[in-house]
């Protein structure tokens, strides 16, 4: 989920080419939406700071909420973001970020899903 469409589009192209099936959101109100109406996700990768009435925290929230062992990763380029997120997402980005950061931080919270 990201409302910034060059960034979506970016994020989305990283995870396509490393082999991930993608389903974007530019809102938490849109995320929330296809979630309610049955979207299944292994993971929620997500900006903080959002447009609408659901930001990234409330979304994860809500989501984890829906379905308790759903991975999370929250990313902002807000200083002082990682530490709104701290309790929150299973994982921060901090951005910019390259695809080799973001592959590897969302391995790593599904490898440890996995066990």
């Amino acid at each position: 989920m990201e409302d910034e469409a060059l960034v979506r589009t970016m994020v989305c192209e990283m995870l396509t080419d490393a082999g991930y099936d993608v389903q974007e959101a530019q809102s938490g109100d849109e995320a929330d939406a296809l979630m309610s109406a049955g979207l299944r996700i292994d993971l929620l990768l997500t900006d903080i700071r959002m447009p609408g009435t659901l930001d990234g925290g409330d979304l994860i929230r809500r989501a984890t909420g829906r379905c308790p062992a759903l991975k999370t990763v929250a990313m902002s380029g807000y200083a002082g973001a990682k530490y709104l997120c701290e309790n929150v997402a299973d994982r921060f980005i901090a951005k910019p970020f390259t695809s080799s950061v973001l592959q590897r931080e969302i391995a790593g919270v599904l490898r440890a899903g996995a066990g």
